[in-house]
């Protein structure tokens, strides 16, 4: 809910790349895998996503949000590789790529940029999806381990971030489209 597919769409739009999400990348992956063969690409796929938000701390889901996504890095890792490799650019977008992870590359013409906006602001976009939190048993408390949830990662992606000398930039929330992708450009050629 930070925004990240739109700034990517608007970014890949002016420069005439493609967009690939790593959600999409993890569904495809749980797609030809199992959970008795792969069990970390399904730590966040415990029933019902509105139920697990409510029965888990917020500790517990970044800590099976960071498992899944550890999971899935190689996946994530080829897609680079064969973008780079092919002078083909794309922006990989999601909260899937992890900082320490994305460090570790050795690519020319690859960079990483994560953003992040204030708590607040995930809140209300949360609150505005209802179709996010619709048929939960306890829609406030999903909102607030969802967020809380968030928060917790952008802390960590703060230290992550700052630690490998890697790009973060904080928006406000009321930046447009344009303006956001502006800005992820300038930290980009910084």
């Amino acid at each position: 809910m930070s925004g990240k597919s739109t700034v990517a769409r608007t970014t890949a739009a002016q420069l005439g790349s493609s967009v690939i999400a790593t959600d999409d990348l993890g569904a495809a992956a749980r797609g030809v895998t199992s959970p008795a063969v792969a069990p970390d690409l399904y730590a966040m796929r415990k029933g019902d996503y509105r139920e697990y938000y409510i029965s888990h701390s917020a500790e517990e889901l970044l800590e099976h949000a960071q498992r899944s996504h550890r999971a899935l890095w190689p996946a994530i890792e080829s897609v680079i590789h064969e973008h780079a490799t092919w002078a083909c650019s794309a922006i990989i977008e999601g909260w899937a790529l992890l900082p320490d992870l994305v460090a570790k590359l050795d690519l020319s013409g690859v960079a990483g940029v994560w953003i992040e906006v204030p708590e607040s602001v995930l809140e209300a976009r949360v609150r505005e999806n209802t179709a996010f939190y619709a048929g939960a048993s306890n829609p406030d408390l999903m909102i607030k381990q969802f967020t809380r949830r968030s928060v917790e990662f952008g802390r960590w992606l703060r230290a992550q971030t700052s630690a490998f000398d890697l790009r973060l930039v904080r928006f406000s929330g009321r930046e447009n489209p344009e303006e956001a992708s502006s800005a992820l450009l300038g930290a980009i050629t910084a």
